[in-house]
């Protein structure tokens, strides 16, 4: 799969789409998520902690 084409996502090319991002472009977003959801439940506990307060 050439890096400048995009290829259109279907049923039938899915896995082998999946199989050509290298393992470590996974991790790096995995990260990135894991932090964003860290963020997201800090900032939710915080406006519930602060609803309570009311």
């Amino acid at each position: 799969m050439e890096k400048d084409k995009k290829t259109p996502i279907t049923l039938d090319n899915v896995d082998e789409i999946i199989d050509s991002i290298p393992p470590e472009q996974f991790e790096k977003d995995r990260k990135k998520i894991e932090k964003k959801m860290a963020e997201s439940r800090k900032y939710w506990n915080d406006k519930a902690k602060n609803k309570n307060r009311s």
